[in-house]
């Protein structure tokens, strides 16, 4: 979905889990997983599928409906809870897994980095936390630039329906999570063609495990 502007709402991620979590979830030990941003459910429900114990969350009540939805149509539980991250008490070295897909690019710079800390905080001794952000590559970017909308922090922005769009420099979000190991990191830029509306995009994914 996007607005007047042409700048997609990011926000709402659909009910397909990322590669990302497909791909690296299994390095983890089954335990107790946060998704930070659940979307409509996507990672959450494959986590519960793959018997971790998964807490959701989501500041949009549809995407809470959509992901309860998707919970119950593959018959898995998961504890969806309707709170901005921002808001969420963290304890110390409790999940297994975090996610964190499309979360950071709606944060503030430094808000993201608070949040970067207590994810170090509570992940466990082997755990993984695995994401997703925009870069200031993400046609969006120059979009916003061009507008002349003035930035809230450095390549961070509040738009006029009031979303807020953060994009990274390089290895910007790598320095984000200095006490964590990189097991896959990548800034590129993709065309996307499975959204309507393909357009090419400029991407940061990462996956860091607590050693």
């Amino acid at each position: 979905m996007t607005d007047k502007s042409g700048i997609e709402d990011t926000r709402t991620h659909g009910a397909r889990p990322s590669w990302l979590l497909k791909q690296y979830c299994g390095l983890a030990k089954k335990g107790l997983a946060l998704d930070l941003s659940c979307g409509q459910g996507g990672d959450a429900v494959y986590l519960a599928g793959r018997d971790f114990e998964v807490i959701a969350l989501d500041s949009l009540q549809d995407n809470l409906e959509r992901a309860y939805e998707l919970a119950e149509s593959k018959k898995v539980s998961v504890d969806l809870r309707n709170i901005d991250p921002r808001e969420f008490k963290f304890h110390k070295e409790r999940y297994s897994v975090i996610a964190a897909n499309h979360l950071f690019q709606h944060l503030k710079k430094s808000e993201a980095s608070d949040l970067a800390a207590k994810i170090i905080y509570s992940l466990r001794k082997g755990g993984i936390v695995l994401g997703s952000g925009l870069t200031v590559n993400d046609p969006s970017y120059k979009e916003i630039k061009k507008k002349k909308i003035a930035e809230v922090e450095k390549n961070c922005f509040q738009l006029p329906n009031s979303w807020l769009y953060s994009f990274f420099d390089t290895r910007e979000v790598m320095d984000m999570f200095p006490a964590l190991q990189p097991v896959y990191y990548s800034e590129t830029d993709y065309f996307e063609s499975e959204r309507i509306g393909e357009s090419w995009r400029g991407l940061v994914e990462f996956v860091f495990k607590k050693v």
